[in-house]
């Protein structure tokens, strides 16, 4: 299979001029990139502290939007929040400021994309702009073809699956990782749709940042199992974003069928390695081996309360 697989990662915008620095060095690498207002900026534990980094990271974005990137083909998103949350406007209205200032958005990732008016909408509000829906919900993964099969313009060129906002609505314990079989069930059905509709793909994020090998394994079986064109795979870190395609051994997968007392001890090294690897009030936990997401560790606490 000759497909173009290509490497995007995601930047938090709270911490502006360390994140713009790290564009312009994936741009030099000819990486993608994805400037966050969502996940990466959002406290758990404090509403008001979450209202705080909201703020900061839309004045992130304005600060950026002050400098120059090089010009490259390297394309530049921004993730903003859901329409059904009360940051989607600020978020929009942050964007249209940042496109006045000449700053080169090349679309907009959409979370928590359950239909077709949501990307008409949006795509009302920008003109030319890519708008790129994320599946992340089982009502957006039961609501893909319709959402694909209205999209008689054009407006969708790539479709980005969210494994860990999946896994939390789904409310499957453990999350499920690239490394399972079910992950690539998920992974089956929506890259089906998406040959049919002659979309792209955008991988999730992967949560294993310190494992090169299994990156890669993933990256090639996504190749082996997906008849398209294009795919994207998609990092939470610098290194995995800068690695080059390497051939490693075949996937080993595991299958998704774990006891009650495994699946505590996951919730359990979930819940710590989140709180530790948790500094400076970070959205995500990173452990010596695994990303975290906030509502993995909720998933986990919600499991150890129902069944502990």
């Amino acid at each position: 299979m000759d497909n173009n697989i290509t490497l995007i990662q995601y930047l938090p915008l709270t911490r502006p001029l360390a994140s713009y620095a790290l564009t312009k060095k994936l741009f030099s690498k000819n990486r993608n990139v994805i400037l966050d207002l969502e996940d990466s900026a959002q406290d758990i534990f404090d509403s008001k502290h979450n209202l705080e980094l909201k703020k900061i990271a839309r004045d992130g974005l304005l600060t950026i939007s002050n400098y120059k990137l090089p010009i490259t083909n390297s394309k530049l998103y921004v993730r903003i929040n859901s329409p059904k949350t009360e940051f989607y406007n600020l978020d929009l209205s942050i964007i249209k400021i940042v496109i006045k200032n000449n700053f080169k958005i090349d679309g907009i990732f959409l979370p928590m994309t359950e239909s077709f008016d949501e990307i008409a909408n949006l795509n009302e509000y920008f003109n030319n702009i890519e708008i790129v829906p994320m599946i992340e919900t089982k009502e957006g993964f039961k609501n893909l073809e319709n959402i694909l099969s209205h999209d008689k313009e054009n407006l969708i060129k790539r479709v980005h699956y969210g494994n860990f906002d999946f896994s939390y609505s789904c409310e499957f314990w453990p999350f499920l990782d690239p490394n399972h079989d079910k992950y690539w069930e998920i992974i089956n059905d929506i890259t089906t749709l998406l040959k049919k509709y002659k979309k792209s793909f955008v991988g999730s994020p992967f949560p294993f940042p310190h494992n090169e090998k299994l990156f890669w394994q993933c990256n090639f079986y996504t190749e082996k199992i997906a008849d398209l064109k294009e795919i994207w795979h998609c990092c939470v870190n610098s290194t995995l974003a800068l690695s080059y395609r390497l051939k490693y051994s075949k996937l080993e997968l595991i299958k998704y069928d774990f006891s009650n007392s495994e699946k505590i001890k996951i919730a359990k090294n979930i819940i710590n390695d989140f709180i530790e690897g948790r500094s400076n009030k970070r959205s995500f936990g990173v452990s010596s081996h695994r990303f975290i997401a906030p509502h993995q560790f909720l998933a986990a606490k919600k499991y150890l309360d129902e069944n502990e």
